[in-house]
């Protein structure tokens, strides 16, 4: 088994990340990812296709709002979401075509329905990951004093191009903005070479722990 990809899905199931530490045994990353597997860290492999950011956090995000009450709160946060990108003019058949997914499975948590994360199909993730592009798009442009000193283009340049379209990696821009925009916050642990650091990004709900390694987020449980 390649324990550096989630095979075929989009996120993988939890595996000791010691088991991990093989492929890496003549890299220089080999003494960050030991440390953290002296821990008896899990990790939750995702798929490697420049959307690994996105579907991290929506996976984290389930998971955290797993409950009723805070299902019914998501779907709040994501109604007035929608509002607000049929205001800046994305067309509103769009904007629900695209968040339906989500919605749908947060309304069945809110119905006290089983959340079985791992079983959701592509068109899910397909779908969920523009929804969440969208969102991280609307942020960066609707708050330039924020961004603009970060980015080299103009901003509607720069989100077309790289926040909008599929399989755009993301950055410290896009890390910013989609905590900004749902009010959340996650831990990154950052491996580069022999160190491991440990950042946290935005300052509201803590909805887990991400893990980058080569220009690649998976998801950390420590």
């Amino acid at each position: 088994m390649d324990v550096n990809r989630a095979d075929d899905s989009f996120v993988g199931k939890p595996l000791k990340l010691s088991n991990m530490l093989e492929n890496y045994k003549e890299s220089p990353l080999y003494t960050g990812i030991s440390a953290l597997s002296a821990l008896d860290s899990n990790v939750r492999l995702v798929k490697r296709d420049g959307n690994c950011f996105y579907y991290s956090v929506i996976f984290l995000m389930l998971e955290h709002y797993s409950t009723p009450l805070l299902a019914a709160h998501l779907v709040q946060v994501f109604s007035k979401h929608n509002a607000n990108l049929i205001l800046s003019g994305v067309d509103s058949y769009l904007v629900n075509e695209f968040s339906d997914p989500i919605m749908s499975v947060l309304k069945a948590v809110g119905n006290n329905e089983a959340l079985e994360i791992e079983a959701l199909d592509g068109v899910f993730w397909n779908y969920t990951v523009a929804y969440f592009r969208m969102i991280t798009s609307l942020c960066i442009k609707s708050h330039p004093d924020d961004f603009s000193a970060f980015i080299e283009k103009p901003l509607n340049e720069y989100c077309a191009e790289s926040v909008e379209a599929i399989d755009q990696y993301a950055g410290e821009v896009e890390m910013i903005a989609i905590s900004k925009a749902l009010s959340i916050s996650f831990d990154l642990f950052c491996i580069e070479k022999e160190r491991n650091d440990r950042f946290t990004r935005g300052s509201g709900e803590n909805i887990g722990t991400l893990l980058f390694i080569a220009d690649h987020f998976d998801i950390l449980y420590i």
